[in-house]
């Protein structure tokens, strides 16, 4: 996957009170340090096949991420989340990495696992 695409993909950024818009490709990285709270695509079914979010302290609600159904590869790194229901329509997941992220509660989201259980041969 490449950072270039030509689908670009506006996703406003809300940081306290103040708001901005951003134009993505078909990734989306929010990293160390950030402020962002909030995040809001301004197309319906975003092309987002990849995000990845790392120590999003103010970030709360992780549900934006349920608009992107044709997302790949999620990468979940020093997180909290109540729960992975948010995955449910993201029926094209095929990588979810999990690292240093804290649970609420934890149970596995009602998505397709048959690529899983092809790829890990999981009965």
């Amino acid at each position: 996957m490449s950072s270039f695409s030509l689908s670009a993909e506006n996703v406003k950024f809300i940081v306290g009170s103040q708001s901005s818009v951003v134009e993505t490709g078909d990734e989306l990285y929010i990293g160390y340090g950030s402020k962002v709270s909030d995040i809001i695509f301004e197309n319906e079914n975003p092309n987002i096949k990849k995000i990845v979010i790392e120590g999003a302290a103010f970030i709360h609600d992780y549900s934006f991420i349920s608009k992107c159904e044709k997302l790949e590869i999620l990468v979940l790194n020093d997180v909290k989340l109540d729960n992975l229901d948010f995955l449910e329509p993201c029926k094209n997941l095929r990588i979810l990495a999990l690292d240093s992220v804290s649970f609420k509660q934890f149970t596995l989201p009602k998505v397709n696992l048959d690529f899983f259980r092809k790829a890990y041969k999981v009965v």
